[in-house]
Protein backbone atom coordinates (compact mmCIF):
# COMPACT_ATOMS: atom_id res chain seq x y z
CA UNK A 1 0.00 0.00 0.00
CA UNK A 2 1.00 3.46 -1.13
CA UNK A 3 1.26 6.62 1.27
CA UNK A 4 0.50 10.31 1.13
CA UNK A 5 1.00 13.10 3.57
CA UNK A 6 -1.75 16.18 3.57
CA UNK A 7 -0.21 19.20 5.38
CA UNK A 8 -1.40 22.93 5.03
CA UNK A 9 0.26 25.82 7.28
CA UNK A 10 -2.92 26.40 9.73
CA UNK A 11 -5.63 28.93 9.98
CA UNK A 12 -6.03 31.68 7.10
CA UNK A 13 -4.17 30.96 3.36
CA UNK A 14 -1.06 32.05 1.39
CA UNK A 15 -2.52 33.62 -0.77
CA UNK A 16 -1.03 34.76 -4.43
CA UNK A 17 -0.89 37.89 -3.42
CA UNK A 18 1.08 38.04 -0.39
CA UNK A 19 4.46 39.72 -1.06
CA UNK A 20 7.01 37.32 -2.19
CA UNK A 21 8.65 38.51 0.49
CA UNK A 22 6.67 37.33 3.35
CA UNK A 23 4.86 34.10 1.02
CA UNK A 24 8.27 32.45 0.40
CA UNK A 25 9.18 31.38 3.68
CA UNK A 26 5.74 30.23 4.70
CA UNK A 27 6.12 28.29 1.35
CA UNK A 28 9.72 27.35 2.52
CA UNK A 29 8.92 26.29 5.72
CA UNK A 30 5.35 24.06 4.23
CA UNK A 31 8.05 22.39 1.86
CA UNK A 32 10.26 21.40 4.53
CA UNK A 33 8.00 20.12 6.82
CA UNK A 34 6.79 17.89 4.43
CA UNK A 35 10.44 16.34 3.88
CA UNK A 36 10.28 16.17 7.73
CA UNK A 37 7.01 13.60 6.97
CA UNK A 38 8.88 11.63 3.96
CA UNK A 39 11.70 10.98 5.43
CA UNK A 40 10.50 9.86 8.37
CA UNK A 41 8.40 7.31 6.66
CA UNK A 42 11.44 6.52 4.34
CA UNK A 43 12.81 5.84 7.70
CA UNK A 44 9.96 3.28 8.74
CA UNK A 45 8.68 5.60 11.79
CA UNK A 46 5.21 4.55 12.68
CA UNK A 47 2.27 7.45 11.20
CA UNK A 48 1.92 8.29 14.56
CA UNK A 49 5.54 9.19 14.74
CA UNK A 50 5.24 10.86 11.35
CA UNK A 51 2.18 13.16 12.13
CA UNK A 52 3.75 14.19 15.31
CA UNK A 53 7.10 15.35 13.60
CA UNK A 54 5.52 17.27 11.17
CA UNK A 55 3.04 18.89 13.07
CA UNK A 56 6.22 20.03 15.39
CA UNK A 57 8.19 21.09 12.28
CA UNK A 58 4.98 23.80 11.98
CA UNK A 59 4.76 24.09 15.47
CA UNK A 60 8.46 25.64 16.03
CA UNK A 61 7.81 27.53 13.05
CA UNK A 62 6.95 31.32 13.82
CA UNK A 63 5.41 31.54 10.04
CA UNK A 64 2.32 29.63 11.22
CA UNK A 65 -0.67 30.16 13.58
CA UNK A 66 0.79 27.24 16.13
CA UNK A 67 3.09 26.51 18.81
CA UNK A 68 5.91 29.45 18.13
CA UNK A 69 4.09 31.27 16.16
CA UNK A 70 0.82 31.87 17.71
CA UNK A 71 -1.42 34.47 17.45
CA UNK A 72 -2.21 36.03 20.57
CA UNK A 73 -5.75 35.90 22.28
CA UNK A 74 -7.61 39.62 23.26
CA UNK A 75 -5.54 39.40 26.56
CA UNK A 76 -2.22 38.76 24.96
CA UNK A 77 -1.70 35.57 25.97
CA UNK A 78 -0.44 32.11 24.87
CA UNK A 79 -3.34 29.27 24.47
CA UNK A 80 -2.99 26.41 22.07
CA UNK A 81 -4.35 23.30 21.05
CA UNK A 82 -3.70 20.14 19.44
CA UNK A 83 -5.04 16.93 18.79
CA UNK A 84 -3.63 13.28 17.62
CA UNK A 85 -5.91 9.90 16.51
CA UNK A 86 -4.38 7.03 15.79
CA UNK A 87 -6.19 5.58 12.77
CA UNK A 88 -5.95 1.92 14.03
CA UNK A 89 -6.74 2.10 17.25
CA UNK A 90 -8.81 4.88 16.89
CA UNK A 91 -7.29 5.96 20.28
CA UNK A 92 -6.83 9.68 20.29
CA UNK A 93 -5.33 12.90 22.48
CA UNK A 94 -5.99 16.30 22.68
CA UNK A 95 -5.29 19.58 25.27
CA UNK A 96 -6.01 23.09 24.35
CA UNK A 97 -5.64 26.19 26.86
CA UNK A 98 -1.73 25.02 26.98
CA UNK A 99 0.61 28.35 27.26
CA UNK A 100 3.95 27.19 28.44
CA UNK A 101 4.63 23.64 26.26
CA UNK A 102 7.05 24.49 23.11
CA UNK A 103 4.81 21.64 21.04
CA UNK A 104 1.33 20.78 21.99
CA UNK A 105 1.00 18.52 19.12
CA UNK A 106 3.36 15.95 21.72
CA UNK A 107 1.38 16.36 24.59
CA UNK A 108 -1.38 15.64 22.88
CA UNK A 109 -0.12 12.32 22.14
CA UNK A 110 0.69 11.47 25.55
CA UNK A 111 -2.44 12.15 26.59
CA UNK A 112 -3.31 9.93 24.41
CA UNK A 113 -0.47 6.86 25.59
CA UNK A 114 -0.33 7.90 29.38
CA UNK A 115 -3.61 8.27 30.52
CA UNK A 116 -7.48 7.60 30.53
CA UNK A 117 -8.39 10.60 29.16
CA UNK A 118 -9.18 11.72 25.34
CA UNK A 119 -8.86 15.56 26.64
CA UNK A 120 -7.05 17.83 28.89
CA UNK A 121 -7.43 21.54 29.14
CA UNK A 122 -6.01 24.65 30.50
CA UNK A 123 -5.02 24.06 34.07
CA UNK A 124 -5.40 20.19 33.75
CA UNK A 125 -3.34 20.39 30.63
CA UNK A 126 -0.27 22.54 32.06
CA UNK A 127 -0.43 20.14 35.34
CA UNK A 128 -0.11 17.07 33.05
CA UNK A 129 2.77 18.82 30.82
CA UNK A 130 5.05 19.59 34.27
CA UNK A 131 4.82 16.07 35.31
CA UNK A 132 6.14 14.91 32.40
CA UNK A 133 10.08 14.63 31.77
CA UNK A 134 10.79 15.22 27.81
CA UNK A 135 8.79 18.48 27.65
CA UNK A 136 10.58 21.76 26.63
CA UNK A 137 8.85 24.56 27.82
CA UNK A 138 8.66 27.56 26.49
CA UNK A 139 9.23 30.66 29.48
CA UNK A 140 6.44 32.90 29.39
CA UNK A 141 8.91 35.51 28.53
CA UNK A 142 10.18 33.74 25.51
CA UNK A 143 6.77 33.33 23.95
CA UNK A 144 6.31 37.03 24.96
CA UNK A 145 8.56 38.42 23.73
CA UNK A 146 8.51 36.60 20.43
CA UNK A 147 5.33 38.45 20.00
CA UNK A 148 6.44 41.70 20.99
CA UNK A 149 9.19 41.61 18.76
CA UNK A 150 6.70 40.43 15.59
CA UNK A 151 4.18 43.27 16.40
CA UNK A 152 6.65 46.36 16.83
CA UNK A 153 8.70 45.09 13.97
CA UNK A 154 6.54 43.55 11.26
CA UNK A 155 2.98 44.36 11.60
CA UNK A 156 2.28 47.47 14.22
CA UNK A 157 -0.89 47.75 12.14
CA UNK A 158 -2.49 44.09 13.17
CA UNK A 159 -1.30 43.65 16.45
CA UNK A 160 -4.49 43.97 18.93
CA UNK A 161 -3.68 47.29 21.21
CA UNK A 162 -4.56 45.13 24.15
CA UNK A 163 -1.38 42.99 23.59
CA UNK A 164 0.38 46.53 22.84
CA UNK A 165 -0.94 47.74 26.35
CA UNK A 166 -0.17 43.98 28.42
CA UNK A 167 3.57 44.18 26.41
CA UNK A 168 4.02 47.93 27.75
CA UNK A 169 3.03 46.82 31.56
CA UNK A 170 4.95 43.37 31.10
CA UNK A 171 8.29 45.48 30.24
CA UNK A 172 7.73 48.04 32.79
CA UNK A 173 7.29 45.47 35.40
CA UNK A 174 10.57 43.90 34.25
CA UNK A 175 12.26 46.71 34.03
CA UNK A 176 11.22 47.49 38.04
CA UNK A 177 12.16 44.33 39.13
Amino acid sequence: MGWAIALHGGAGDIPRSMPLERRAPREAALRHCLQIGVDAIKAGRSPLDVVELVVRGLEDNPNFNAGKGSVLTSNGTVEMEACIMDGNTKNCGAVSGVSTVKNAISLARLVMEKTPHIYLGFAGAEAFAREQVRYDFLSSLSVFLFHFNFCFSRDKDICPSPVLKSAEAFFAECLLA
